[in-house]
């Protein structure tokens, strides 16, 4: 069965007066099937694939530059955006794989 993932994080937007409104939620779905589970490797796979959602949810994405790329990484919104997904998605080799890279609460 397959299944959308979506992560969501509300963006500040700076305004040219210095004060900053909320814009609209980043929302990014990831699609996959429980099937991609089976092994250490698909769940491996399937977390690169959140991280690479998260890192957009929050404002960045693998092409921008290292240093925003890993200021992103190291942030509560990327942090809590895997969390989130890894808990909603709930898959005990995922969350091993997550805990093994570092993920629950833990920098990168």
């Amino acid at each position: 069965m397959k299944t959308t993932m979506m992560m969501a994080v509300g963006v500040a937007a700076a305004v040219l007066a210095g004060a900053a409104t909320a814009a609209e939620p980043t929302r990014v779905a990831i699609p996959y099937d429980g099937s991609e589970l089976a092994s250490r490797m698909q769940a491996d796979a399937l977390l690169y694939r959140l991280e690479t959602a998260a890192l957009q949810a929050c404002g960045a994405d693998r092409e921008s530059l290292a240093d925003y790329r890993h200021a992103v990484q190291g942030s509560a919104c990327y942090r809590a955006k895997l969390d989130d997904a890894v808990a909603q998605i709930d898959s005990p080799r995922l969350s091993r794989a997550y805990g093994a890279a570092g993920g629950a609460g833990a920098g990168r």
